[in-house]
């Protein structure tokens, strides 16, 4: 019993987190479209050409590699 407890406690944990890192990757498509963005075993990845520098100059932003050094 203890162990189908913890299955179902690890089948919510992974929903909740695909969920969020959803949220996340469609946030982030609002800010650099949908080609910059991708998203898939668990990890959102942005990329485009001038990224770095439209992160600079764009205060709404710099939230992206905030704490990521």
């Amino acid at each position: 019993m203890m162990g189908e407890l913890l299955k179902r406690g690890e089948l919510l944990a992974h929903e909740r987190q695909r969920r969020i890192l959803e949220s996340v990757a469609s946030r982030l498509r609002g800010m650099f479209g949908d080609r910059a963005v991708e998203s898939e075993d668990g990890q959102v990845s942005v990329g485009e050409r001038g990224i770095a520098r439209r992160r600079l100059l764009d205060p709404g932003l710099r939230f992206v590699l905030r704490g990521h050094k």
